[in-house]
């Protein structure tokens, strides 16, 4: 699909996610999101379904376990909502596609989306109500936001011809390219340290932990999905190990962390440090 691979092009040009609605007959769909894909530079090792069917060889998952992509980003996430469409599962998809990917989300007709009732309302109707009487706001606001928001493609689905109605694409002007930020006047963790950092967030984020060298300190780093937590931890991580503090990482399931390890593993590579073990050792969820 052109109109894909377009949208996958300007993503990459700007660091920026887009978005691709094919909507339309569930099979009909998917089997245009499979076509969308390929037609891509997308790895499958990088796509993830939320949905009730394999139609991609690539991972997937049921929308109630979006959240086994948490700590994680993928180029590609197709969210199939037409069995049911997850707030939740929407909303941690978004945040899992890496800047320069795609995220698709299969839905029926747009302009009877709202008035659908689907296994999600089933959810929400708690006896004696029953699904009827759940409303359909959040899938008309989705379909509000769909309509108006720039960088968003919809295609309508039908078997006699598809039919665009809108791009998504934004002509953006060209990127410029970002500084890497200063390291902070005073630090204790080495300087390869904050030349790691991506962003003036990151680097601050970074210099707070290191108040976790000395006992009793606690830090909480917060910010939206995407901004460089994991990296940040990982970066922190490899300091105190460097100078043999034992590091204990939580993390929901063993590759939500992964990014962390890969930051810690890298940095203390620059640091020459040697790394042991076998992160692959680990127990699975």
């Amino acid at each position: 699909m052109e109109l894909a691979r377009a949208l996958r092009a300007e993503a990459q040009r700007t660091n920026e996610r887009r978005v691709l609605v094919l909507a339309g007959d569930p099979q009909l769909t998917r089997e245009r999101a499979a076509t969308a894909l390929a037609g891509t530079d997308i790895p499958v090792e990088e796509t993830t379904v939320l949905g009730p069917e394999p139609f991609v060889d690539c991972e997937r998952h049921e929308q109630r376990r979006a959240a086994e992509l948490l700590g994680r980003t993928q180029s590609a996430v197709v969210v199939d909502g037409h069995e049911a469409c997850r707030p939740n599962a929407l909303g941690t998809a978004v945040g899992a596609v890496d800047g320069g990917g795609l995220l698709l989300l299969l839905t029926p007709p747009l302009e009877d989306w709202p008035a659908r009732r689907d296994a999600f309302d089933d959810s929400l109707a708690v006896p004696p109500f029953h699904r009827d009487q759940v409303t359909g706001h959040f899938r008309r606001r989705l379909v509000e936001t769909i309509r108006a928001h720039r960088g968003i493609g919809v295609v309508a689905v039908d078997g006699d011809g598809d039919t665009v109605e809108q791009s998504g694409l934004t002509d953006p002007p060209p990127r410029r390219r970002q500084r890497a930020p200063d390291p902070p006047a005073d630090h204790t963790f080495a300087g390869a340290t904050y030349g790691a950092c991506h962003s003036a967030d990151q680097r601050d984020a970074v210099q707070a932990l290191e108040a976790l060298a000395e006992p009793g300190h606690a830090v909480v780093v917060e910010a939206d999905r995407g901004r460089g937590k994991s990296s940040a931890a990982g970066l922190a991580a490899a300091n105190l190990a460097r100078d043999g503090l034992d590091v204990l990482v939580t993390a929901p399931q063993y590759r939500s962390a992964g990014e962390l390890f890969a930051r810690a593993e890298a940095l203390l590579e620059t640091l020459e440090v040697s790394v042991e073990g076998d992160q692959d050792a680990a127990p699975s969820d």
